[in-house]
């Protein structure tokens, strides 16, 4: 049960809608698939970048089947960090939502 003071983080994974410039030199963004958002299907002319200009977006690689163990653990050290910090819940990845334990 979380304290009413507890905050709970969100953790996420943007996928197509990222941009590489958050990325080190060389990286490709990834994506279930190599697909690339089209915008006008919800109104929207691109993402932003790490230094805060509006770009397009761009076309992801598709994550291959055996990079799934290693990105899923990213997400299990990260909620493991977030109850270390203090937070009270954690939530996000696979529209799940988990408490800390």
């Amino acid at each position: 049960m979380l304290h009413p003071s507890q905050a709970v983080l969100q953790l996420w994974h943007l996928g197509r809608a990222a941009h590489s410039s958050y990325l080190p030199a060389g990286q490709r963004i990834i994506a279930p698939s190599a697909l690339t958002i089209d915008g006008a299907n919800f109104n929207s002319d691109g993402t932003f970048a790490a230094d805060g200009s509006k770009m397009p977006y761009e076309e992801p690689r598709a994550i291959e089947t055996a990079e799934i163990p290693a990105l899923v653990e990213e997400f299990r050290s990260a909620a493991a960090f977030a109850k270390d910090a203090g937070f009270g819940g954690w939530g996000g990845f696979a529209a799940q939502s988990k408490q800390c334990r």
